[in-house]
């Protein structure tokens, strides 16, 4: 099975090495913060950025929040104000696109918005690549323990996710990572999605999709797409670009790393208790 326990690999041609740690905590990394329509999931996101074990002065944070209905982009100027000091640096546009998304609820995920979607992604990209930074995205309605970035970072991973479960319903089997795709680059059933899940396998293991939080390696980026002029869901051409291209991703299920919710209200999220002392549990 050639999508089994992998340690390290040498570029584009899947080689299995053993374990080495090429990170050291002089490398920058940028993390992007995309936000939308989440003011009732950014308090505890935001906690679990800002205690990231990696050094903040080697972080750099690119915010980008648009067309919010809710208390969204005052949240995020507050933290800001608040982190300044913190970080290597922070980049913030709380710009409005002029597409109306605002009208569509926040699992909507019709064509207008994900030409926006995907647009604003590959903006974040772009700025990331052009500092010579690794780059880290966490959607904000992911929870992360402080050691995620830290963790993934020292696989040396060219394109590596932490495997995240539902908070909202701890018997669903959704997870962050799709084992295989069908020929459109989307969920494929496959026996050994639910070995990972479950943890009869446990490692770093090859997959044919991360989503929601991964890190892409510096050397990486410059193959990054998230536009390919086919309509589909953002991660899907994402993914699908770097599989064309011999570039594997990694999900990363060694130890529990969070949880991610489906929430669209601050009442509905808070009865799910989904709290820092519960992201392991």
């Amino acid at each position: 099975m050639k999508r089994t326990l992998l340690r390290q690999f040498s570029y584009y041609k899947r080689k299995r090495k053993d374990v080495i740690c090429i990170t050291e905590p002089t490398e920058f990394v940028t993390i992007a913060i995309l936000a939308k329509q989440k003011a009732h999931v950014l308090s505890l996101y935001l906690e679990l950025i800002e205690k990231q074990t990696y050094p903040a002065s080697k972080i750099k944070l690119y915010i980008r929040t648009n067309n919010n209905t809710d208390h969204t982009a005052e949240l995020l100027e507050q933290w800001i104000e608040k982190v300044k000091d913190k970080y290597s640096e922070i980049y913030y546009d709380g710009g409005n696109v002029k597409e109306p998304v605002q009208d569509y609820s926040p699992h909507d995920w019709n064509p207008l918005k994900l030409d926006v979607l995907t647009r604003i992604r590959q903006e974040s990209v772009e700025w990331a690549k052009a500092r010579g930074t690794h780059y880290f995205v966490v959607d904000c309605d992911n929870f992360i323990v402080p050691e995620t970035l830290e963790a993934l970072l020292a696989t040396g991973l060219p394109v590596v996710g932490p495997m995240l479960r539902n908070g909202d319903n701890p018997l669903s089997l959704y997870s962050n990572y799709h084992f295989v795709t069908d020929e459109n680059g989307y969920y494929r059933h496959h026996d050994l999605y639910y070995a990972l899940f479950n943890l009869s396998i446990k490692g770093l293991i090859e997959v044919e999709v991360v989503h929601c939080t991964y890190l892409v390696r510096s050397d990486v980026l410059q193959h990054v797409r998230y536009i390919d002029g086919t309509a589909r869901f953002d991660y899907v051409m994402f993914s699908d670009n770097l599989r064309k291209l011999g570039i594997p991703q990694y999900l990363d299920n060694r130890r529990p790393y969070g949880k991610l919710t489906f929430c669209d209200t601050e009442e509905e999220f808070k009865s799910k208790n989904i709290t820092f002392d519960t992201l392991t549990t």
